[in-house]
């Protein structure tokens, strides 16, 4: 009986953990700055084709920064986050660095902050 109780309230704590984690996490974004990851995301996600790992990882995290990025703003983060695309796209058709940079420092931000994965 006591190791039942243990073992319920070791999964109740965990259930209520986790999630405070990643949202305590997310937190430490702003608005533009999630707007800015989710919209990278979504550009390097749309270059895989459908069925690639990467590509669901990608898809992932950029659904996680739109949460987080509406979560914060949600009247203006639509826009928002087509400003930061638009900017984007146009670095990397120019063959900016800055493209490459975004994709691999947001990537590197949800694996170790969202708790997803």
């Amino acid at each position: 009986m006591a190791n039942t109780c243990l073992r319920a309230l070791l999964v109740i704590g965990a259930a209520v953990t986790l999630p405070v984690l990643s949202v305590s996490a997310a937190s430490n974004l702003d608005v533009g700055q999630a707007a800015n990851c989710a919209a990278a995301m979504k550009i390097k996600r749309d270059e895989l084709p459908p069925g690639v790992r990467d590509a669901l990882i990608y898809s992932k995290a950029a659904d996680w920064f739109s949460r987080v990025g509406r979560d914060e703003s949600p009247a203006d983060y639509g826009k928002i986050e087509a400003d930061y695309k638009k900017k984007l796209l146009s670095e990397k058709s120019n063959g900016r660095a800055s493209f490459g940079k975004a994709v691999d420092g947001c990537r590197t931000y949800y694996e170790t902050s969202s708790g997803d994965t």
